[in-house]
């Protein structure tokens, strides 16, 4: 099935259709080739499984590789208090502030109507 918790909502959604279009274009296949008057041996239940666990390998190597993965971090957070990038991100903080005040208070790049820079 499509229900596997390890994976977010986006990656069960990618797989789930993948694994869908798979199955519908093999079954269109084979439909075609029944058509056709070819006679195809009735696929018994290890081939089920074989085509599932298959089929399931695929997806999960396509949504792995297309759906974004979870917002968790799982490594140590670079900019941590005491360090320099942290202290970098502390003061363009505090620039963006006060740039922020200046330019709404009409004090650095004063206009009578409204402008870009003073939405910002």
């Amino acid at each position: 099935g499509c229900a596997d918790p390890s994976h977010t909502t986006h990656t069960l959604l990618v797989s789930c259709l993948f694994k869908h279009a798979l199955l519908h274009s093999q079954l269109q296949t084979e439909e075609e080739r029944t058509s056709e008057g070819a006679s195809s041996s009735p696929s018994t239940s290890a081939d089920g499984v074989k085509l599932d666990k298959e089929l399931s390998k695929i997806t999960t190597k396509t949504a792995a590789t297309f759906a974004p993965r979870s917002s968790t971090a799982k490594g140590k957070n670079p900019a941590q208090k005491g360090t320099v990038l942290y202290d970098i991100f502390e003061y363009q903080a505090w620039l963006a502030l006060a740039a922020g005040g200046l330019l709404s208070f009409n004090i650095m790049f004063p206009s009578d109507e409204p402008s870009i820079a003073r939405l910002l």
